[in-house]
């Protein structure tokens, strides 16, 4: 099972559980008897408190309803769909240095890939950044385990990688400039 099917169903359950204690709450509050006004505020539900309710529902619902649907666009597919990466790129990570398999390692845009990283020391960051400096992902890579993360670029350009995470002394030189490049050229490609 998938990371995103436990968080699929945890959500599925979490949000279940909130619709039986609205209703719950409702049947509740319907069956409660007739109070007069002035005593209303000891014993029973005032109006705007009911309509304040609803309102707290309904952000509830609505949060939900959006963060879980196709809306959120990287939701499409990572939570629905998995798609099957186009190409995979094994990068390992050891001794305060990225090893890739190509140099750049070229992507076309809207293509999915599948980066396959591998520690030989400590745990390292694996993170992606525009020329401009700001951040598309990052992920930790974890020795003795094949971090595996899938990313579909939509951006033309090159694309920077540094370690997100300190890993030692020399962690601030862990810079790789250009080491991917995303074009439309026809030898996207390598060998893996």
């Amino acid at each position: 099972m998938y990371v995103t099917d436990s968080i699929r169903v945890f959500y599925g359950v979490y949000f279940g559980l909130i619709c039986l204690f609205m209703l719950w709450f409702i049947l509740k509050v319907r069956r409660s008897p007739t109070v007069p006004a002035t005593e209303k505020a000891e014993s029973g539900i005032d109006k705007r408190e009911l309509v304040f309710f609803g309102a707290l529902v309904s952000v509830v619902v609505i949060a939900h309803g959006v963060t879980l649907s196709n809306l959120v666009p990287w939701q499409a597919w990572r939570l629905w769909s998995k798609p099957a990466p186009v190409e995979r790129f094994a990068v390992e990570v050891g001794d305060y240095n990225f090893k890739f398999p190509a140099m750049p390692m070229r992507i076309r845009p809207g293509q999915f890939v599948e980066f396959d990283l591998t520690s030989e020391d400590v745990t390292y960051g694996f993170g992606v950044f525009r020329k401009d400096g700001t951040m598309v992902f990052q992920f930790s890579v974890l020795p003795g385990y094949n971090n595996r993360f899938v990313w579909n670029f939509s951006e033309p350009g090159f694309y920077d990688v540094r370690s997100t995470e300190y890993s030692g002394a020399e962690h601030s030189r862990m810079l790789a400039q250009n080491a991917i490049l995303v074009t439309q050229e026809s030898e996207v490609g390598h060998d893996s």
